[in-house]
């Protein structure tokens, strides 16, 4: 593990170490790894001659933290037949049982040919949730046009984030019948920010965080298609190929501001997960969803970019010490871009000196079947680190 890291002194007792992490982990669409593992739900044979489909983790995404109206109910999912055999055409199907979404469509006779994908999605909750438009484009397939617009602000709750999975085509046989099995990818990228304290110091009480010039808001269309038997070929991992405008649709700040602050745990290497660094859920402060962008855009004299800036004190010798307006430069941090099906986590540790490390988590391989879209699984192992910067 190579480890590269900028000091920056003149800053008192307590200061602050900045660990970026992106999550590229291969589970089935949103999960945190921060959340204990659960019971998974076994797929069971479909004996009947219905078309019925099955979930499993796509070889080539990232999991995902948030929606709990993703990962604890189950979503219906709109089916797409090529050639709208069956009547497959953006047809809801429900989840039925053992881990199955059984249509009302029963198989050809014979030895007919078929062609399934599907997409899924969640809305966020309340007035000011995030949004999922599929607008139907002509000439183009179900769900190939899609306008993902997250929360203007930040919300403080994991169901105002919205959502969008699609499958990869799939082909099937009414001579053999069985369950059909679809891969999905998601649409969205996350970010996580941790932070915890070195236990020799005294009392760190944050103020405020917040992530400055975040595109909110997205109109993806779909230009490549991929089959499950399709390599993967693009440089984020995955095989679906989508196309966002090159300037920004609409641009936010989340900023979190706790009232009366929020305690920093002392950080304890026992409870850690991902090669020392604390990405475990009681050092997390915030999370969101957000469309896929890079944290450094030229713009016509007006360049956008995402900087994190952070607010907190420390009790020290008894005094209590204010540090405001810490900022830090995402473009100067590995990766300097939020890809699609990434989760990308950010780790601050308050101490004597400060720095700035990036690192990468690397895939993994997780193949089982999965009843629910969005099980939690565990966390990350085996990091690479890159550098960055901090500007006082």
């Amino acid at each position: 593990m190579s480890h590269i890291a900028y000091g920056i002194s003149g800053h008192g007792a307590a200061c602050i170490s900045l660990c970026l992490a992106i999550c590229m982990t291969l589970y089935p669409a949103a999960v945190s790894c921060t959340k204990t593992e659960a019971a998974q739900e076994p797929v069971r044979e479909d004996l009947s001659d219905r078309i019925a489909f099955y979930v499993k983790a796509a070889p080539t995404r990232a999991v995902i933290e948030d929606t709990d109206a993703l990962y604890s109910l189950h979503p219906d999912i709109y089916v797409t037949e090529e050639n709208r055999i069956g009547g497959f055409d953006d047809l809801a199907v429900q989840y039925t049982d053992n881990g199955v979404w059984r249509s009302g469509v029963d198989w050809a006779a014979g030895n007919q040919a078929y062609s399934f994908y599907a997409y899924t999605y969640s809305g966020g909750s309340g007035t000011d949730g995030g949004k999922v438009e599929v607008p139907k484009a002509s000439g183009t397939g179900n769900g190939y046009r899609v306008i993902l617009t997250q929360p203007s602000a930040y919300p403080r709750s994991d169901d105002a984030w919205a959502d969008f999975l699609m499958s990869y085509r799939v082909s099937a046989n009414s001579s053999t019948k069985g369950l059909v099995k679809l891969e999905f990818e998601r649409i969205t990228a996350g970010v996580e920010l941790y932070m915890s304290k070195n236990p020799n110091i005294g009392e760190v009480t944050l103020k405020s965080a917040e992530f400055s010039d975040v595109i909110n808001k997205a109109t993806y269309n779909l230009v490549f298609h991929a089959s499950s038997a399709d390599p993967t070929v693009l440089p984020n991992g995955m095989k679906n190929n989508w196309q966002t405008p090159s300037n920004p649709e609409q641009t936010t700040t989340y900023r979190y501001a706790p009232a009366g602050g929020l305690k920093i745990n002392d950080f304890t290497p026992s409870s850690a997960t991902g090669g020392g660094f604390a990405f475990d859920s009681g050092y997390l402060v915030m999370n969101f969803l957000t469309v896929p962008q890079d944290t450094y855009q030229e713009l016509s004299g007006n360049p956008r970019e995402i900087v994190l800036t952070i607010s907190y004190s420390v009790v020290e010798n008894g005094v209590t010490v204010n540090y405001d307006d810490q900022k830090f430069l995402l473009k100067d941090s590995s990766p300097a871009v939020w890809n699609q099906g990434h989760k990308v986590r950010y780790y601050l540790h308050i101490d004597s000196s400060i720095e700035l490390v990036g690192v990468v988590a690397p895939w993994k391989d997780i193949d089982f079947i999965e009843g629910t879209l969005l099980p939690s699984l565990p966390g990350t192992e085996g990091q690479n680190q890159a550098a960055g910067s901090n500007i006082d």
